[in-house]
């Protein structure tokens, strides 16, 4: 690689990372184009720990997955101009999100139904892209449909869902931080202590740790303080 393609990446490079670190959406994703779906998740994840919107019926799913994901600490909506080359030109595009993880290191997301995101285009772009971001130091993923199919997801959102909004009391937040600081404990045993709607609260409002993805939440689920 010769100075002026070095030069052309550290470039590519750093404005990669100034998205990967930003805090605002780079353009208001409710705006009005084509016949797609638009909404909100109720969420204090998002924006100025506001709602999360997203720009079809898919990305509203995988917003709710990411709002319910307890490493997930906060999600950007199209946070920025990802730069790539492509075909001798420098190219660009906005992934879905930018999500910040608990242990600090930053994703951005592209949500895509499998049939487009399987597109040779699409996958030529992503693989660019990819090496590209983690060279900035962050992460890169393509969500489908296919990954609301996990075994985990498909038992678990739904009954998280219905349980988002539930009030928890200030004595049940103490006992979380007191008695869950130590280590995991099993669901049954947190569950036999403060019920079961309310640990799944818990957990749907981040206040428990859990693995909601690759298993079904049952009785010997590890629980940690989040």
């Amino acid at each position: 690689m010769n100075a002026p393609e070095l030069h052309h990446t550290a470039t590519i490079i750093q404005m990669i990372q100034a998205v990967l670190h930003s805090t605002t959406p780079v353009r208001e994703a409710l705006h009005r184009h084509g016949n797609s779906y638009r909404g909100l998740v109720a969420s204090t994840k998002g924006p100025n720990c506001g709602s999360i919107p997203h720009e079809s019926v898919l990305a509203g799913r995988i917003a709710l997955m990411l709002d319910l994901a307890p490493e997930v600490m906060s999600i950007i909506p199209e946070p920025g101009y990802v730069p790539y080359p492509q075909d001798d030109q420098l190219s660009s595009y906005i992934p879905d999100y930018l999500v910040l993880l608990r242990n600090g290191q930053r994703c951005l997301i592209e949500v895509k139904y499998q049939a487009e995101a399987a597109q040779p285009e699409n996958k030529r772009r992503y693989d660019t892209i990819t090496p590209l971001v983690e060279q900035a130091g962050g992460l890169f993923a393509v969500f489908t449909e296919n990954t609301l199919k996990q075994a985990g997801l498909r038992i678990n959102l739904p009954q998280l869902e219905r349980h988002r909004f539930e009030p928890i009391s200030d004595v049940t937040r103490s006992w979380i931080a007191t008695n869950m600081r130590y280590g995991a404990r099993s669901f049954a045993e947190v569950t036999k202590e403060l019920g079961r709607a309310t640990v799944l609260a818990a957990i749907a409002q981040g206040l428990i740790r859990t693995d909601i993805r690759r298993m079904p939440i049952d009785s010997q689920s590890p629980l940690w303080r989040a």
